[in-house]
């Protein structure tokens, strides 16, 4: 018992063992060392803001609609592009009208007033035009070749030098209608083309239905 006493004493001292000083036993390790340092934001693929998913390298998405912006040169080729055409189809129409003998047109007296007096100033235009009653407010005018080609001229230019208002209307619908007719006439045609402007219906039952 003395004996075990005297040597846990001496333990208690420090005896019977080498002393380790602080760090010894061991290898140390440098801060950082025993790993690969992972950069911030690296180990994973970051989202693409408001997505949820990864980003692409691929092209920018279009819009809805599917089409790109139109550049103002883009737009301007267009434009005269459109009236290159509208020169030519003006051109060819009136090479129709040059050869065409006579064309009546049958229109209320308003509308023949209104086409006269625009047409008045063309060197073209007759001014003593035949003007016979139709009855029911309407008149029958029949004009020559050269008279027609001056009333589209004069219709031309009221409807380029209007802006959507009641004379720009008239003179695009008289111009279409006028240049719809004479496209129908031909070199071997018999009979004068008469062109009206006098739309409405046919079926004379279906106005009895709709007032009844």
């Amino acid at each position: 018992m003395r004996g075990w006493r005297r040597y846990a004493v001496a333990v208690a001292a420090g005896e019977g063992h080498t002393p380790v000083s602080a760090g010894e036993g061991h290898t140390p390790v440098a801060t950082g060392e025993g790993h690969t340092p992972v950069a911030a934001g690296e180990g994973h693929t970051p989202l693409a803001p408001g997505t949820g998913a990864p980003p692409t390298d691929g092209p920018e998405p279009r819009d809805e609609t599917g089409t790109q912006p139109i550049s103002d040169d883009d737009a301007d080729a267009e434009r005269l592009r459109r009236e290159a055409r509208e020169k030519g189809d003006h051109g060819a129409l009136l090479l129709t009208a040059a050869v065409t003998g006579r064309v009546a047109l049958i229109c209320h007296r308003e509308a023949w007033d209104f086409l006269a007096a625009c047409a008045s100033e063309n060197e073209h235009f007759c001014k003593t035009t035949e003007v016979c009653d139709e009855g029911e407010g309407r008149i029958r005018a029949v004009l020559s070749g050269r008279s027609v080609i001056g009333l589209l001229i004069a219709l031309r230019n009221t409807h380029s030098a209007s802006s959507m208002d009641g004379t720009w209307a008239l003179a695009s619908a008289f111009y279409q209608r006028l240049a719809e007719d004479l496209t129908t006439t031909s070199r071997h045609g018999t009979h004068p083309l008469t062109v009206i402007f006098d739309d409405g219906i046919h079926d004379q039952a279906r106005v009895t239905e709709t007032s009844a």
